[in-house]
């Protein structure tokens, strides 16, 4: 049973926030991950740019990012086409490596998108529909609003891994349908993933948060039943 989510005060707390980097003409994506968060209690805020809310855009977005927990950068061709694009998928994982957000960046399992993610976390290839996704790794990353995930031990789709290239050397736990294509998040270079053991302090961040709490980073009542609040 889900539970309620209350703040320090003992009142309701609005849904904890990722924010969703990505390209407004990627329709598909967007469904996908609607689809995803549909009754996990966790708000994907996708920004309307150019329509706004806040001009100018660069405060918007910052203020977004620092409200919330994590930042998922959902790649798509529309990305390679629109220079724009590009700059603002950069300018946004700025902003979440200086706010300590971790970064997930997911990407089609048939296709190769070449923007490159600096500090990403997470890298996930991703089907095309979202059935089974719930469960592993997808639902726990979701639930709990990008700042938890299953542990990556003992599994050929689910681990850690590093890049190879010696100007490069990220880390990041991947989820991979499909080697052949899969690439460094950070470079986006050839040959870049390998299983990898972290040391005993990155160990220790599997299935625990993964940022400070938030001032207003709602706490669970175990006794409550969660209410589902849609984005």
């Amino acid at each position: 049973m889900k539970r309620k989510r209350l703040n320090r005060d003992g009142e309701l707390a609005p849904p904890p926030t990722v924010f969703m980097a990505h390209s407004k003409e990627d329709s598909e994506g967007r469904e996908f991950f609607d689809r995803l968060f549909s009754g996990a209690g966790v708000r994907a805020y996708w920004y309307p740019y150019p329509e706004g809310p806040t001009i100018p855009h660069s405060k918007g977005i910052r203020r977004a990012i620092k409200e919330s927990s994590a930042v998922f950068v959902v790649l798509s061709k529309p990305m390679e086409v629109h220079p724009h694009i590009r700059s603002w998928v950069s300018f946004e994982s700025g902003i979440a490596v200086g706010l300590d957000r971790p970064i997930w960046v997911f990407e089609r399992f048939d296709e190769f998108v070449d923007i490159p993610v600096p500090g990403a976390f997470g890298y996930l290839q991703r089907p095309l529909t979202t059935t089974q996704l719930q469960t592993f790794p997808f639902g726990r990353i979701i639930s709990s609003a990008g700042t938890r995930y299953p542990p990556a031990e003992g599994s050929d789709v689910w681990f850690h891994a590093i890049c190879r290239h010696s100007d490069c050397g990220e880390r990041f736990v991947a989820y991979v349908l499909d080697a052949s294509i899969a690439r460094c998040p950070t470079c986006r270079r050839e040959g870049t993933i390998k299983i990898h053991t972290w040391d005993e302090r990155a160990m220790a961040l599997l299935d625990q948060p993964l940022l400070k709490p938030l001032p207003n980073q709602p706490v669970e009542d175990p006794s409550s039943p969660l209410i589902a609040v849609n984005p």
